[in-house]
């Protein structure tokens, strides 16, 4: 069972306020951050704007759980999203080995990882590869000829366009209809 990402078109008056709500709860980054963290993880999977109705929506849920129960704001997990860790680990031979071991990889294989890495490690200590410096590139004068007056396309008019002085001339010459 999928999630629907439509937004409805009800509560014309509430909708605008959760919003405007949302929009306030993710710039409070230092007093209140939970909202902030939420909406950061929704924007990377769905947009801004799917994010800050999601945030409106979850809002609005936790204000109505509120007086319901006559609780506190608490979600459960307010911890896990407000102590999130920012640093990842460093990609080194030692990481490698102990996650390959932490997620149940057979010893022969983080074996031959092992040895793999060090072999390698020690045959790109002897060769320093150095990023090949990009010559900058001049740039060409565009010459006068390309763009010619005639070849250039007039400007785009909007609206309706003026009547021409025939068709007044041919309305005023031409007889009217008899009508029987």
């Amino acid at each position: 069972m999928s999630k629907t990402t439509k937004i409805g078109k009800g509560g014309h008056y509430l909708k605008p306020l959760m919003v405007q709500c949302a929009l306030a709860a993710i710039k409070s980054t230092k007093k209140h951050p939970y909202f902030y963290y939420k909406y950061l993880t929704l924007k990377k999977r769905r947009g801004h704007k799917k994010a800050i109705i999601a945030i409106a929506r979850k809002m609005l849920v936790a204000i109505y759980h509120m007086i319901r129960d006559d609780k506190d704001f608490a979600p459960i997990d307010y911890e896990q999203v407000v102590t999130r860790k920012q640093s990842q680990k460093e990609l080194n031979l030692t990481n490698i080995i102990e996650f390959l071991g932490e997620h149940g990889v057979d010893p022969e294989t983080i074996r031959t990882v092992e040895t793999q890495c060090s072999q390698a490690g020690q045959a790109g200590e002897g060769t320093k590869t150095s990023k090949p410096k990009k010559s900058p590139q001049k740039k060409q004068p565009k010459s006068k000829t390309a763009a010619t007056p005639t070849e250039q396309k007039p400007a785009k008019r909007r609206g309706r366009p003026p009547k021409s002085p025939q068709t007044k001339s041919q309305s005023s010459t031409q007889p009217a209809a008899v009508t029987a």
